[in-house]
């Protein structure tokens, strides 16, 4: 039997489950190189006395406080453009603190609803519309002043996208636009490297003549696009031959995301399900114990090595259970954390013997 579930079935399932097991999905942040997790408490910010309601996530590092902080905007989904009456609310999670805040702001834009994020800068930003409800322009949120600022697209994409997913690739926001009001099936890349300078928009290439793309996943190292299809197919596109491959996966294109990973080694106080599934049994050496290793079961080799390799996380990459087609997203190096962990086994065999 096929693990592969289509769009349809998924809406289906979903549709018959009780509104109350919907309604509680809970965030978590998951540090993979210590293996810990830290679940957040749902937020009170809403306007469910108002409405249905929309909100976008943002998340990254705040370097004037040593913090890491979560941005939720939240507006009513019917009403976005009457900032007058219902003005967005805007509320922060620090993850020192452990607790939601809220943040008076003066937002005049919606963000795009299942429109991504991006961290650069110590600011998040997103792709959002002006009030007229059609300019579209990035927004960003600075992590320690806690202001919105605001950045132009490329005048040749405004109002020419339903949607524009926003990213960062080799230390500059990029733009990747899809789906566009007309049935051209044409979309370009833009990069920023200037970074608050508009005029520095340049464009890394376009993508044409594809039936039913619905956006940009990731890049690979070997010039090659992962793009998500209408239907929920990942496919293999290179913009120098125009040639596309299969990859024989199959689910949700709003499940599929392109987004940075930064290691760390900040301790959450919750350890995982797979550190709590490690066992504790003896490697053989002189009574010490065999030290878990800095990446859950079930990430393959590939992707570990981009998490010890990507210090300092300028390729976009995806988690999911694909792993194995990423094995050329970046190259591999020595993992300092897992060179820390060999001298310290080091350390504590050569105390083991010196105590015999």
């Amino acid at each position: 039997m096929s693990d592969r579930l289509s769009q349809k079935l998924l809406t289906e399932i979903l549709s018959r489950l009780p509104v109350k097991s919907l309604l509680k999905c809970r965030a978590a942040l998951w540090n993979p190189s210590v293996r810990k997790i830290v679940k957040i408490h749902f937020p009170k910010v809403n306007y469910t006395s108002k409405g249905p309601f929309i909100h976008s996530l943002g998340f990254g590092f705040d370097s004037t406080t040593d913090d890491y902080k979560l941005v939720r905007v939240v507006y009513l989904k019917d009403s976005t453009l009457n900032y007058n009456e219902f003005p967005p609310l805007v509320e922060i999670y620090s993850l020192r603190s452990r607790g939601w805040r809220k943040v008076d702001n003066n937002l005049k834009y919606v963000m795009r609803e299942g429109s991504t994020s991006a961290f650069l800068n110590g600011a998040c930003h997103w792709v959002a519309t002006k009030e007229d409800g059609i300019s579209e322009v990035i927004v960003s949120f600075a992590l320690g002043e806690e202001v919105f600022g605001e950045m132009e697209v490329p005048d040749c994409l405004v109002n020419k996208y339903i949607f524009m997913d926003i990213a960062v690739f080799d230390g500059s926001l990029l733009l990747v636009p899809f789906m566009k009001f007309t049935t051209e099936r044409c979309f370009s890349v833009w990069i920023m490297k200037k970074y608050g300078v508009p005029g520095s928009w340049t464009k890394l290439f376009n993508i044409s003549h594809l039936e039913w793309i619905r956006r940009l996943v990731a890049f690979r190292q070997n010039g090659k696009v992962l793009l998500a299809k209408v239907d929920g197919e990942l496919v293999f596109y290179d913009p120098k031959t125009e040639e596309i491959s299969a990859t024989e996966i199959l689910g949700n294109t709003r499940s599929f995301y392109l987004d940075t990973l930064v290691e760390s080694l900040v301790l959450l106080d919750e350890a995982n399900e797979f550190a709590e599934e490690e066992a504790s049994e003896d490697d053989g050496t002189n009574g010490v114990s065999k030290e878990p290793s800095s990446s859950p079961d079930g990430v393959d080799k590939d992707l570990q090595k981009i998490s010890e390799g990507k210090k300092n996380a300028n390729s976009p990459m995806i988690l999911n259970e694909a792993n194995e087609i990423f094995e050329e997203v970046a190259p591999s190096s020595n993992s300092t954390i897992d060179k820390a962990n060999e001298e310290s086994k080091e350390e504590a065999q050569g105390e083991s013997i010196s105590t015999e």
